[in-house]
């Protein structure tokens, strides 16, 4: 088991912060207005983890599937599904970029994913090849940082310039690229200043 998906498993049981269910409803608030509307759709969240974006999203889609390659994540999740009696989600364990799915989706969201993935651009050309014809992916992520949000030992992105990120997308054939700031999050720092780290939220579109 490597190192990242043994601390998530680990940390699953104690995920659902304050912190993370505040920033989860703030760009749930943010991907809503630009649903297509009167249609049922069809989504997919990348790297779910205890699903708390989709159940902010929970009534706009017909269907979520819900993806993640941590058991430990997928089992909280299932608990909260089954609380709340909610038939349309599917949660899948997988890692869907190295084995995709068969069925393709009209909307893929994904939270905090981008920067543990190593090749972004390979991710966002097959997140691309998922999506049904003008379809639209979000993705919110952290603005480029100077490495301090993780541990040291994480092999991450250290967060990401939008204009690069655009750039990415357009080769990836995406279409209608757009960014706006979804959170501010605050973390203590060294001698117990507060440090404030940006997400924005991407919107793409697949023609």
């Amino acid at each position: 088991m490597d190192n990242a998906k043994k601390s998530f498993d680990e940390r699953a049981k104690e995920w659902d912060t304050p912190v993370k269910i505040e920033r989860s409803k703030k760009i749930a608030q943010l991907i809503i207005p630009m649903l297509p509307k009167n249609k049922p759709l069809k989504a997919m969240e990348l790297g779910c983890g205890t699903g708390l974006v989709s159940f902010e999203l929970k009534d706009q889609f017909e269907k979520i599937t819900l993806v993640d390659t941590s058991d430990g994540m997928l089992d909280v999740l299932n608990e909260k599904i089954a609380r709340q009696n909610l038939n349309h989600f599917q949660p899948i364990l997988a890692d869907v970029l190295e084995q995709p799915l068969p069925e393709r989706f009209d909307i893929i969201y994904t939270v905090m994913t981008l920067h543990h993935i190593p090749d972004v651009k390979l991710a966002l050309a097959k997140l691309h090849d998922m999506l049904t014809p003008d379809g639209i992916l979000f993705a919110a992520d952290l603005d480029k940082e100077d490495g301090s949000f993780h541990q040291s030992w994480e092999k991450v992105h250290h967060g990401f310039e939008r204009s690069e990120l655009a750039e990415m997308c357009a080769e990836c054939g995406f279409v209608d690229v757009d960014f706006s700031t979804a959170y501010v999050m605050k973390r203590p720092g060294k001698w117990f200043v507060s440090k404030k780290y940006s997400i924005f939220l991407l919107r793409a579109v697949r023609p």
